[in-house]
């Protein structure tokens, strides 16, 4: 465990109430899964893993008090450092356990949705869905699927707030930033946001539904 790992403060039940209803953002660790069956209301989930600490303050404010929720002590020990890593002012502490909602004393949980890309692929063809592209731009110049909008993950928070009340999808090349984009969506208030299930851009693309791979964005 790193440095930041060994100082790790574990946070009870009231402590964590209390530092949700004074505005703390929860930083949710935990697979996009199980993030989906059942979250604390405003939590952006961002799987544990190399860059975590990154990815959070790329839709968080580095002055905004900070939770790291993991489903095992390990994890949040890696992700607390990964948080005080990036530049978060104010750590207060980590939640250990697959269960938000007893974490922090039978806390209400709120749920989200994935669409697996075989559905998503003929909700694109009828255009029913608005797919937002969060890659890079170098990325996306290397295929795309037509139609999306790019909003590359670190220009998402200032454009939020322009895009229309419709269905919307966040998509990457893996899954990981989509987690991202969709559960910071959310705690912006969009409604009717999900992510891509396990798949990315590349397996869009590789759907019988006409879309063809365009090398330029």
């Amino acid at each position: 465990m790193s440095a930041a790992g060994t100082r790790l403060r574990l946070v009870g039940p009231a402590p964590v109430a209390g530092a949700l209803l004074a505005g703390a953002a929860v930083v949710d660790g935990r697979t996009p899964q199980a993030f989906d069956a059942g979250h604390l209301p405003g939590a952006v989930n961002v799987p544990v893993g190399a860059g975590a600490g990154e990815l959070a303050a790329i839709v968080l404010s580095r002055d905004v008090p900070v939770l790291a929720l993991a489903a095992r002590l390990e994890e949040a020990g890696e992700l607390a450092a990964e948080l005080e890593a990036a530049g978060f002012r104010e750590l207060l502490g980590a939640v250990a356990g697959d269960h938000p909602g007893r974490a922090v004393g039978g806390h209400p949980l709120a749920r989200s949705g994935a669409i697996e890309v075989d559905r998503l692929a003929d909700e694109l063809a009828t255009g029913a869905v608005l797919l937002i592209d969060v890659r890079e731009v170098a990325e996306r110049r290397r295929g795309y699927v037509p139609g999306s909008v790019h909003l590359p993950l670190a220009a998402l928070r200032a454009a939020a707030h322009l895009l229309p009340d419709v269905p919307t999808v966040a998509c990457c090349s893996d899954g990981r930033r989509a987690a991202v984009a969709a559960s910071a969506l959310r705690r912006w208030g969009h409604r009717n946001v999900w992510r891509v299930a396990d798949g990315g851009v590349s397996d869009l693309l590789e759907r019988p539904i006409g879309l063809d791979l365009l090398g330029a964005a």
